[in-house]
């Protein structure tokens, strides 16, 4: 196999139509499921990443809320 995981010639043998494209063809699905894979986990990661983001925002508006009500005198020190 090559840098891409792509199935290198044999040297000097004359290729095998059938084989090869029953090797392409496979190679094709193997890849269709490594990218269905990487989607799937890209939804995951999205997901997880909206939810920090919507739990990050509601602690720092909490923590501004904290600071506003807190007299000045507990500020300073």
């Amino acid at each position: 196999m090559n840098a891409l995981g792509l199935l290198d010639p044999v040297p000097g043998a004359a290729p095998d139509p059938a084989v090869n494209r029953d090797a392409l063809i496979s190679e094709v699905m193997m890849l269709q499921e490594n990218v269905k894979e990487l989607l799937a986990r890209l939804d995951t990661v999205k997901t997880q990443y909206e939810s920090s983001r919507s739990e990050n925002e509601m602690l720092q508006k909490y923590i501004q809320n904290l600071k506003e009500k807190s007299p000045p005198s507990s500020r300073n020190g």
